[in-house]
């Protein structure tokens, strides 16, 4: 019987005949069912039919398929939700990475999911989104970086954040969620350094956006009611009540801004105080106003910037005239800002430098940009090379700028979904955890996704270089193996593991394994040499 070093294999994962040789000649030849290989390359089988828009793998579709078989992590970058576990996969970022099978994103800093919103609150960093973990530190979708670490606010909150806002002394904190600190808080609560109260009785929907206005809090989003009164999508708090501003708008409300000391509403509004409005209108203290005939399509973020006003979103046209997701308003008349955008508009923020712009572009012009960017009132600017994916979130504090998105990189340095720009260099926060260790191959099994490496930990539970993602959460595969795992293949319906391991669920294995679906089984005289 001939060897052959399970790496080397690895790397040649490309159909049934390699499959075989994966498994070191031990196996007869498969029988005209078996299954291929999926790999990027593989004209029946690509790679790119089975993720969704936002790279991840359609668990769904490959069940529906009835494929089985191994995954080619060649020309891919994968990564990981340290503790919701979800693998995602992305072209690769640079060119060094196009033989790189190795799962990125082990043990690094970051959160584990979107982080919407930022703040500033008694003298640290608030970062607050859909994330459950951050920095290795369990905090659930809202915690504070007190420079050199991140702490959780209490037990958190129960679903995502999308705003926060500092008002009289407490941390306000907005969203889907329906309780804050384990008591009721529909849809926002405030902390106030040592606990969560609500706002009253809150929302009946999600709030999208705060902002401060002539001493009271606003707050908008989709909600009908607050505090149990009608209130069309954008209400009031005086520190003791809700109140409705007039009748209100007819949808949702994503961003607000003051501006000409009116608050401003942008979102997928098209009435509001029951006159058409075109995605904007602006409050005035006592009654809704229009911004000449506003935009053309929804509006994501506002902000008020050297005298003008800024909206972005994913419009077309400001004021009749051709201005793609980007304008701005002089209290008479829209205007595009600089050369076009070449992708939609989803975070504002005002500098002594510029107005800072975050979103789905990846450049303007000859420009490139990268999802963020500096607009200095003459030209663009990109920002130490910009991120991987959309920047929805953005803060500044004296020299730092932080940014929150889905972004897993920032300036070419892993930074998943926040990262503080130093005006030299993005860099991420404290030291992650999750999968402890990297991923060399990938096979998709019984309806989950396998994965094997040098790995002992998958999310919260033990898994010796062997798990298996379900779509939710990661299982281990009995006690797996005391060493690395290197290539993964389904060859009649049978589950096949290769690597360096010399036991298997703590029996003597040869570098080569069988899954019975509840065990592992060593196969005889195993693969001696690599």
């Amino acid at each position: 019987m001939r060897n052959f070093c399970l790496p080397h294999l690895a790397r040649t994962l490309t159909g049934r005949l390699v499959t075989v040789l994966l498994l070191c000649l031990i196996l007869p030849a498969p029988g005209p069912g078996a299954a291929a290989a999926l790999s990027p390359g593989h004209p029946g089988e690509p790679l790119g039919d089975f993720l969704d828009a936002g790279g991840r793998l359609d668990l769904d579709a490959l069940r529906s398929s009835g494929y089985e078989g191994g995954l080619d992590l060649r020309g891919w970058r994968v990564a990981l939700d340290p503790l919701t576990q979800e693998p995602r996969l992305a072209a690769p970022a640079r060119r060094e990475e196009i033989e790189d099978r190795w799962w990125v994103g082990f043990g690094r800093a970051g959160a584990n999911d979107a982080v919407n919103a930022l703040a500033l609150y008694a003298g640290d960093l608030i970062a607050a989104g859909s994330f459950t973990q951050i920095g290795g530190v369990l905090a659930e979708r809202i915690a504070r970086w007190d420079g050199s670490a991140w702490h959780p606010l209490g037990s958190g909150v129960d679903a995502g954040v999308e705003a926060l806002a500092v008002y009289e002394g407490s941390l306000v904190a907005a969203g889907w969620f329906s309780q804050a600190g384990g008591a009721a808080a529909a849809r926002i609560a405030r902390w106030d350094g040592t606990s969560w109260m609500p706002l009253g009785t809150g929302m009946n929907g999600r709030v999208a956006a705060l902002q401060i206005y002539q001493g009271e809090l606003a707050a908008a989003g989709d909600f009908t009611t607050a505090n149990g009164l009608t209130a069309a999508r954008i209400a009031l708090w005086n520190g003791a009540t809700w109140r409705a501003l007039g009748t209100g708008v007819d949808r949702t409300v994503y961003a607000l801004a003051v501006h000409d000391s009116k608050l401003i509403a942008g979102g997928k509004l098209t009435r509001a105080g029951g006159q058409p409005a075109g995605y904007l209108a602006a409050w005035d203290g006592s009654a809704w106003q229009t911004l000449g005939s506003g935009v053309n399509s929804w509006v994501y973020a506002l902000a008020a910037h050297d005298g003008l006003l800024y909206a972005g979103g994913i419009f077309e046209t400001a004021g009749g005239n051709p201005a793609p997701y980007l304008a701005s308003w002089n209290g008479a008349s829209w205007s595009a800002v600089g050369e076009t955008l070449d992708g939609a508009v989803r975070s504002l923020a005002s500098a002594a430098s510029g107005l800072l712009v975050g979103g789905y572009f990846t450049g303007a012009g000859a420009a490139s940009l990268d999802h963020l960017a500096l607009w200095d009132g003459a030209g663009w600017q990109g920002i130490g090379g910009g991120a991987t994916d959309v920047v929805l979130s953005m803060l500044l504090d004296g020299s730092s700028l932080y940014a929150g998105g889905v972004f897993l990189e920032a300036g070419g340095n892993d930074t998943p979904y926040i990262a503080r720009w130093d005006g030299a260099m993005w860099s991420a926060f404290g030291s992650g955890e999750g999968l402890d260790g990297e991923v060399a191959a990938l096979a998709v099994y019984a309806g989950g996704l396998i994965a094997g490496g040098g790995f002992s930990r998958a999310g919260e539970v033990y898994a010796g270089r062997i798990a298996r993602w379900d779509g939710a959460h990661w299982s281990p595969l009995g006690a797996g193996f005391d060493n690395g795992v290197a290539a993964l293949a389904v060859y009649e319906g049978d589950l096949y593991a290769g690597g360096t391991f010399t036991l298997a669920d703590g029996q003597p294995a040869g570098g080569i394994a069988r899954w019975s679906g509840s065990g592992w089984v060593p196969m005889a005289g195993g693969v001696g040499g690599c």
